[in-house]
């Protein structure tokens, strides 16, 4: 599989990776397991559109037992060995989403 550019990427996306998910609650669940209740709580990012889903044990004194993200298509990066890894896969992103908000020097020389 060739690598994905990182102008390729959506900036909603770009922006979730630099400056971190925009979670808002959606719904919540509590079920039985046994003898005990467990709480779901379902995330939804409303910039990227991606769902994260947040397991508790006891919705009265709640701990977290496990977290699932579900990511829209085209937000996973496959083997970031291959970027340098994840720290400077980070790096460019943020370089890339730094690049699309800044003006071009010609678009600047135009302006003035």
């Amino acid at each position: 599989m060739p690598r994905q550019s990182l102008s390729q990427l959506e900036t909603a996306h770009l922006k979730c990776r630099s400056w971190a998910h925009a979670w808002d609650y959606e719904v919540s669940y509590v079920e039985r397991v046994g003898n005990s209740r467990i709480l779901e709580l379902h995330l939804h990012c409303e910039r990227c559109d991606g769902y994260r889903i947040d397991t508790f044990d006891r919705p009265s004194q709640p701990r977290l037992i496990s977290r699932k993200y579900v990511y829209p298509e085209g937000y996973v990066v496959v083997d970031l060995k291959r970027w340098g890894g994840r720290r400077h896969f980070n790096q460019s992103v943020q370089g890339e989403l730094f690049s699309r908000f800044t003006p071009s020097k010609r678009k600047e020389k135009r302006a003035s």
